[in-house]
């Protein structure tokens, strides 16, 4: 480390020298390249590491220095690690100085960089260097500059040089902070935006990437202890309690094997060492905590009492192979004897005779070595050396043949493999040789479990409870095959006694709140999670279940607390942020939910259902690319997934891409042709691609699937009238309204086929409808004034488009049809303020300027009248009457040549002029003097 780098030109040497012995003098280190090194990439990367190591950057501002293009790639670089910069003025840089410095930059690469660097330096306090006999005045000042807020600068080069190590590193977690260090990194960082200079993104990430470590190593290690007590309480409520006082020993055996082959691995490779060594005991508890989780998964019903009964297996299987594992830290086979003959007094009487003590010291050796061999199998099974795993408790059965432990072990090894079968075979030959052995029957009961054969798992762990009716864990484990054949009163009522038995035992608990959610009792259900918590409150999987009883209440604040604590003690709960990110979207908090979707895909990549529902999150936020990209991967991982393909149809008809949206449709159809969605959403988008018979055929299928389905009546109705088949689709829409009488959108239909049928009485009544229906639905009352109109009822048609106005004042066409009412009924001066209004709102309106001079043309403002004929000329109208009327305006204002090129080009466009208006044109002829062709 040094307190300054200094930058500077090799023609002002002879001053930096000087500089440099003052530093010296002051006890202050100072990094200078005094040698003019050649510019290779090793003479760079020490230039980079000189700043980077520097407390300050001093530049020695002069015209050499400002040219050298060396001198502004190390400014550059000062200010990418936010290093003070001081700048030493040794040179007045102004005038004809600066002039001739900045032409000198002119066309080099480095020109912008040089000009920005110059425009940053100008806005920095600077300290004079300009006459050599006040050298030690200005010294004086510079040294008070350094030596300011000393803390934070020192502090900013340690973490900024500590996170550029940790990028070099490949970001390897071994260089990242933790403990008081990484409190007093989080502190400084807190404190060091309002400070000059400020952190840089590297101090960021490396300090918040630090924080994130040290909070998962904090909450891997609570969990670590919180699955090492409930194995305890899990082990001796299965009955085993002889060997449960070896359990600690066990595991630090496994540990301290772990820690000593990282030490070894230190010795080959250094720096990966510190990181293996810092991390061996956790590498070692997740290569082997299969057999503390799977104890701690028995009873924790997650999503299904079926899921969770499964997992009972392998909680007997850990439990067993913790037994194993506990004898292999015993020194020798005589302490291992010993300390079972001690524990096992727990259980049965201490035998009465010499003989009887022998046996039983006998017996423990043989338990003792089938134990040890189990350990090794089963290491094996979590190496995935299946075979080898075999061999060993072949092996075991082979030199046990009449020992009930033996093909207990085999058992245990087969479920481990999912071999469940051949397990039951096992666990019926030990209940053969030992019938009172309630492991054999639990654990044969579990494995039912899993082959989803209920009754006997039932019956198995009956007869466990009948030979131990004091054992807890049966009563839960038998309550959990309840739950996954819904007999939620039964499970629980098992749960109760469990209870009872074993009072603060937290997953019985949470097995019974499970029962309660069954029964929709979530009141009950929450009560019963909460005294879970109380007895464990790092029990994570009880946060997440007490969300859902709250989801089920539909209080999904609430909800989304308890998924917050689950993820607070782990971090990766990935049902948890699914669940919140759930909530989040009935509270229509779509930038939360799409974080916590995108959390929940970053820990589980394959899962079509949070990409569908990702997607829905996106399409909610108009996001349309990015949900169709998530449809995209659902698809891609689950070719069958037929809601993908249905709801991107839905984008893509949506972006009026048709061909696409029926291609999703289709293949959503071709996978799921019992489905009537995807017929009904293809119909839709064969209407819009103008397909109407194809669309007629998809609604004709959705009929059949459901034949009291209004919107498909009304839909194959809309396609009718495109077909202008106008007697199927009027049949059509009155079966729509039959079947839902509140069906507005089908009165609407069914009021313009009328109107298209010019029958205005009929559109009136079923526009009254909507109306009635929808009292604030300003299209009813707009469709059926133009109805009005048509039936020449003005005074109805001008109060239902003001009643439109009222609930939209900037309702467009309403104020032109109200002014085409008040024209034909000579109110001219109300049409003339609404056509006004109409063409305000949209100025390209042709017709809106077109009607508005008929207007001025009926009150012989005739040059108001061509103004808006041209007007509507200029916007292309395609109404030729235009012409057939400004001919008339010009007329009236003796512009004869131009009526007459109104005129025919009236008849240019098909016209016919009336008798009346030729009259005018053969009399505006005789006026206008036509020039003969020479």
């Amino acid at each position: 480390m040094s307190d300054a780098f200094i930058s500077y030109s090799r023609k002002d040497a002879e001053f930096v020298q000087r500089l440099n012995t003052a530093f010296v003098e002051a006890n202050h280190v100072i990094w200078v390249d005094w040698q003019d090194i050649p510019r290779g990439e090793d003479w760079w990367r020490e230039i980079e590491r000189g700043v980077e190591n520097a407390d300050a950057f001093i530049c020695v501002v002069t015209e050499n220095w400002l040219i050298s293009e060396i001198c502004q790639r190390e400014l550059s670089y000062a200010k990418a690690n936010h290093k003070r910069v001081v700048p030493l003025m040794r040179q007045k840089i102004e005038g004809e100085v600066e002039k001739r410095i900045k032409g000198s930059w002119m066309d080099l690469q480095w020109e912008q960089q040089a000009r920005d660097n110059w425009d940053y330096l100008r806005h920095l306090n600077w300290t004079f260097f300009e006459h050599d006999e006040r050298f030690e005045a200005e010294f004086a000042a510079l040294i008070k500059t350094l030596e300011s807020d000393q803390p934070h600068i020192k502090a900013h080069t340690r973490y900024q040089n500590l996170a550029l190590e940790w990028e070099r590193s490949g970001k390897n977690p071994s260089y990242l902070l933790s403990g008081d260090n990484l409190n007093f990194a989080e502190n400084w960082l807190q404190d060091s935006f309002t400070k000059d200079p400020k952190p840089t993104k590297q101090h960021e990430e490396y300090i918040r990437n630090s924080r994130r470590a040290e909070d998962e190593q904090t909450a891997l290690q609570a969990l670590r202890d919180s699955q090492i007590k409930r194995f305890r309480k899990a082990a001796v409520g299965l009955g085993i309690v002889g060997l449960i006082a070896l359990l600690a020993a066990a595991v630090a055996s496994v540990i301290g094997v772990q820690s000593q082959q990282a030490a070894a691995t230190a010795t080959v490779a250094q720096g990966a060492a510190i990181y293996a060594q810092g991390t061996a005991i956790a590498q070692a508890n997740e290569a082997r905590e299969a057999v503390i989780t799977a104890t701690l998964e028995q009873g924790k019903a997650q999503n299904a009492a079926a899921t969770a009964t499964l997992a009972q297996g392998a909680a007997i299987y850990a439990q067993e192979t913790a037994v194993a594992q506990a004898n292999i830290s015993l020194k020798d086979a005589k302490e291992a004897q010993a300390q079972v003959v001690i524990v096992r007094s727990t259980l049965t009487a201490i035998p009465p005779t010499v003989a009887a003590i022998a046996a039983s010291a006998l017996n423990a050796i043989y338990e003792q070595d089938i134990a040890s061999r189990l350990a090794n199998a089963v290491l094996r099974v979590a190496d995935k050396q299946n075979g080898a795993a075999l061999q060993i408790v072949n092996k075991i059965v082979e030199d046990y043949p009449n020992r009930a432990f033996a093909y207990i072990s085999r058992a245990m090894i087969y479920a481990g493999m999912n071999q469940f079968e051949k397990s039951i075979v096992d666990y019926s030959k030990a209940i053969e040789l030992d019938p009172d052995n309630v492991t054999a029957y639990g654990n044969r009961a579990i494995v039912y479990g899993k082959l989803k054969q209920y009754d006997n798992a039932l019956t198995d762990f009956s007869v466990a409870i009948k030979i131990a009716p004091k054992n807890s864990s049966n009563y839960s484990n038998r309550g959990l095959i309840y739950e996954a054949t819904q007999e939620y009163e039964k499970a629980r009522d098992d749960f109760r006694k469990a209870i009872e038995l074993d009072p603060k035992e937290a997953t019985f608990y949470n097995n019974l709140g499970t029962a309660y959610e069954g029964l929709k009792q979530y009141d009950l259900a929450i009560a019963n999670y909460s005294k879970a918590i109380e007895f464990d409150p790092s029990y994570v999987i009880v946060y997440n279940n007490r969300g859902n009883a709250y989801q089920a209440l539909e209080n999904y604040k609430q909800a989304i607390v308890e998924y917050s604590k689950a993820i607070e003690l782990d971090i990766k709960f990935v049902q948890a942020y699914r669940n919140r990110a759930s909530m989040y979207t009935k509270l229509n908090q779509n930038n939360e939910a799409l974080a916590d979707y995108s959390k929940t895909i970053e820990l589980d990549a394959t899962d079509t259902d949070t990409y569908i529902k990702r997607a829905q999150t996106y399409e909610a936020l108009n996001q349309y690319d990015n949900a169709i990209a998530d449809y995209t991967k659902a698809i891609e991982i689950k070719p069958s997934e037929v809601i993908a393909y249905n709801n991107r149809g839905l984008i893509y008809n949506m972006l009026k891409q048709y061909d696409e949206a029926i291609i999703d449709y289709t293949k959503a159809i071709e996978l799921d042709p019992t489905t009537s969605d995807p017929y009904f959403n293809r119909g839709l988008a064969y209407f819009n691609y103008k397909q109407y018979e194809n669309a007629i055929a998809d609604f004709n299928k959705v009929i059949e699937f459901n034949i009291n389905d209004s919107e498909a009546y009304k839909n194959r109705g809309d396609a009718y009238v495109a077909l202008s088949n106008y007697d199927n689709a009027l049949r059509d829409y009155s079966k729509a309204i039959e079947i839902d009488p509140q069906y507005g959108a089908a009165y609407t239909s069914r009021g313009f086929a009328y109107a298209d049928l010019s029958q205005y009485e009929q559109a009136t009544k079923d526009f009254n409808k909507v109306v009635e229906l929808d009292p604030q639905n300003k299209r009813a009352y707009y469709n059926r004034g133009v109805a009005y109109a048509r039936l020449k009822q003005f005074d109805n048609a001008i109060a239902d488009f003001t009643a439109a106005i009222k609930i939209d004042s900037k309702y467009q066409r309403a104020y032109f049809n109200r002014g085409n009412a008040y024209r034909d009924i000579k109110q001219y001066e109300e049409a003339i303020n609404d056509y006004t209004v109409a063409i305000q709102l949209n100025p390209n309106d042709d017709v809106a300027f077109a009607n508005r001079g008929l207007v001025f043309l009926n009150l012989k403002e005739y040059e108001k009248a061509i103004g808006d004929f041209n007007i509507a000329v200029n916007l292309q109208t395609s109404n030729m009457n235009v012409y057939l009327a400004r001919g008339l305006a010009y007329y009236a204002t003796e512009e004869y040549e131009k009526a007459l090129t109104d005129w025919n080009e009236f008849e240019k466009r098909g016209g016919v002029l009336p008798a009346q208006i030729d009259k005018l044109r053969i009399e505006a002829a005789t006026v206008v003097t036509v020039t003969p062709e020479g």
